[in-house]
């Protein structure tokens, strides 16, 4: 069991192999600005989808969140859905 969501891949070796794929699919934004470095910072897995970062960066619409220094598209966070919604 992870201690929070974004360990599931942030101390794996999976994580590189991870976030490299959805660079690849253009589904991961690597944040290099240092406001919105210390932004994710403290944001981490928030919905950003659609948002303007500190930078000034537009996020694109869509399920997008903040996982370590970067903006991942659909991210599987290894949370099992709610099915009572």
């Amino acid at each position: 069991m992870y201690r929070s969501n974004t360990e599931k891949y942030q101390y794996l070796s999976e994580f590189e192999d991870y976030i490299k794929e959805k660079i690849a699919k253009n589904e991961a934004i690597v944040l290099v600005d240092a406001d919105d470095v210390a932004f994710s910072k403290i944001a981490q897995l928030a919905k950003v989808g659609n948002a303007t970062l500190p930078s000034g960066l537009k996020v694109p619409d869509g399920d997008w969140k903040i996982v370590n220094q970067y903006l991942v598209k659909n991210y599987d966070d290894g949370e099992l859905p709610n099915i009572y919604n």
